[in-house]
């Protein structure tokens, strides 16, 4: 496993469990941030109206608007405050509301991988492989640290990593650094951190076309990882492709994808779950958790 590989197991590993942190708030504090959220959720959307093109997340040619990728976020329980990471998550899923994103929050991760063995043997590729078959995640963010100060002004720094499944590669994305003058400006902060992981969340899956994959099928019925919120529609028609050849830069990252030849396609007849769909073949063959399912045109 790489030194990245080995950072990002402190990430979602903890004695108390993965990702058991958010249960532990209790239901005063529970109540306050649904305040703050609603507030801060008010506020992110006035901002967004009245900011210029240029200041919102921007879809790359392979991911549109009419098509959100799934971005999942995890924290380093030993660098990232509880919560701080409320806060991050928080801001995450305001974003996503305005960038072609389907947040996946910390919980619905630590749902997805309960019954996998890999969060017990601290493997956080495999885990983020995991993701990418159930729920359908394209981006794993990992926050290893975040370091806000604790008299003002002060300096405040957060380190991210992101873990790409599709090409089973690791990045260190980015370091994101300011002069924190008061304690009101902790938040703007916390969301320019998020900001900036799901932007180049969006920026790095454009390295394939949009896809999604099936990851249980059951009497002729195929179900897909990817569902209204991703874009689909009842009536959509996904074509079937094999794994097809991921290429490599010199450096050892990615640097595109070769689709496999075409084996079938599957049409869209069903909606359901908070973002998944239920296919049926229309032509060719059957698809294996290892297809690529294409929107067709």
């Amino acid at each position: 496993m790489t030194a990245l590989a080995s950072a990002g197991e402190r990430e979602i590993i903890s004695s108390g469990g993965v990702f058991s942190r958010e249960k532990q708030l209790s239901q005063k504090q529970e109540t306050l941030e649904n305040r703050m959220a609603k507030l801060e959720e008010k506020l992110t959307r006035q901002s967004s109206a009245k900011a210029p093109p240029a200041s919102r997340a921007t879809a790359s040619p392979a991911v549109s608007y009419e098509h959100r990728i799934k971005v999942g976020v995890v924290f380093n329980r030993l660098d990232v405050p509880d919560r701080t990471a409320s806060d991050l998550s928080r801001a995450a899923q305001n974003y996503a509301k305005v960038a072609p994103v389907v947040f996946i929050s910390p919980t619905e991760i630590s749902d997805a991988l309960s019954r996998t063995p890999c969060a017990e043997k601290r493997d956080i590729s495999r885990c983020a492989r995991e993701l990418a078959t159930y729920p359908g995640l394209r981006m794993l963010v990992l926050v290893e640290s975040i370091r806000l100060p604790k008299v003002f002004p002060g300096e405040a720094r957060a380190t991210l990593h992101m873990f790409d499944p599709f090409f089973q590669s690791a990045d260190n994305i980015a370091k994101v650094e300011a002069n924190i003058k008061s304690p009101s400006d902790v938040a703007p902060f916390l969301r320019r951190v998020m900001e900036t992981a799901l932007d180049r969340a969006v920026e790095k899956s454009g390295l394939t076309p949009w896809f999604c994959r099936v990851f249980s099928g059951r009497q002729g019925e195929w179900y897909v990882n990817a569902g209204k919120l991703s874009g689909l529609k009842a009536g959509d028609r996904l074509k079937i492709v094999a794994q097809g050849t991921r290429v490599k830069a010199p450096s050892g990252q990615p640097a595109g994808w070769i689709p496999g030849p075409s084996k079938g396609v599957l049409e869209v007849q069903t909606l359901f779950g908070k973002d998944l769909a239920a296919c049926r073949l229309v032509s060719g063959k059957e698809p294996t958790l290892e297809d690529v399912l294409l929107k067709q045109d």
